[in-house]
């Protein structure tokens, strides 16, 4: 995160006054913001991009609010092996928890949320890069780690506003298409009802039915969809066997392309 060309912006044409500015302090401080601002943007570019998988976007969606939660919140899940990742999914489910919560000053909310000490040591593991410059000045220092604090927290604030994450998004919901658990077999039936411009309300037996044989063939569709480039291609394959199912599975997927409120 070079500031070189500003620096020699300045130095070319800036006045005395955006000269003096460039302090080594408030060069950190550009640092830092350049740094925050970057977390946002490459979420921002992702979701602008074209030809989008709508499983894709679930997945992303859970990781921006698992990146920016864990800047404020401690983890409770026990790792038994430190050699291993930690599964984003069990992040998630424990970020999650907050997310929906209606108030951020309830108990439960701030329970588990990190210290200052705590905030600043889960920084610097995550951001190197600001190591060496913060062990000059203790004032400047609790500057720095305030101002990139009231960032993550704002930024996640608006991840809670801003996206809808009851029970009824449907596109955090579209993982169910990959089978991985038995509760998406309830979560397709929900979507069907949802959907009841796919799935006509008359169709929705046949739908249920198809679900209720889906159990038997979910472990080898679910294989199916792992070997093949897109999940639609798995549920092409079966849309004898399952032509509803398919039916919804298509229309789930042009969501990231629609001007409703899920944008």
């Amino acid at each position: 995160m070079s500031l070189k060309p500003l620096k020699d912006f300045f130095e070319r044409e800036g006045t005395q006054t955006q000269k003096n500015f460039l302090t080594d302090e408030n060069v950190i401080m550009l640092q830092l913001l350049l740094c925050l601002l970057k977390k946002v943007n490459y979420c921002t570019k992702y979701f602008q991009g074209e030809n989008l998988n709508i499983l894709d976007v679930s997945r992303k969606l859970k990781q921006v609010a698992v990146s920016f939660g864990e800047y404020l919140f401690e983890s409770r899940i026990q790792n038994n092996n430190s050699k291993d990742f930690r599964d984003w999914k069990e992040s998630y489910k424990e970020i999650e928890v907050k997310i929906r919560m209606e108030s951020d000053e309830c108990l439960e909310y701030i329970e588990g949320m990190r210290d200052d000490e705590g905030f600043q040591e889960y920084f610097i593991q995550e951001n190197t890069e600001f190591e060496t410059v913060l062990q000059a000045d203790e004032e400047f220092e609790e500057e720095f780690f305030t101002s990139a604090s009231d960032f993550c927290y704002k930024v996640f604030q608006q991840i809670r506003k801003r996206i809808c994450w009851n029970e009824e998004n449907s596109i955090l919901d579209s993982d169910c298409f990959l089978l991985k658990e038995k509760s998406s077999l309830s979560k397709l039936r929900s979507l069907a009802t949802r959907f009841s411009n796919v799935i006509h309300p008359d169709r929705l037996t046949d739908f249920n039915l198809e679900v209720t044989r889906l159990e038997s063939d979910a472990k080898f569709i679910s294989k199916s969809i792992e070997t093949c480039d897109h999940f639609l291609d798995a549920w092409f394959k079966e849309k004898q066997s399952y032509p509803l199912v398919y039916t919804l599975a298509r229309a789930i997927q042009v969501l990231p392309y629609s001007s409703a409120s899920t944008e």
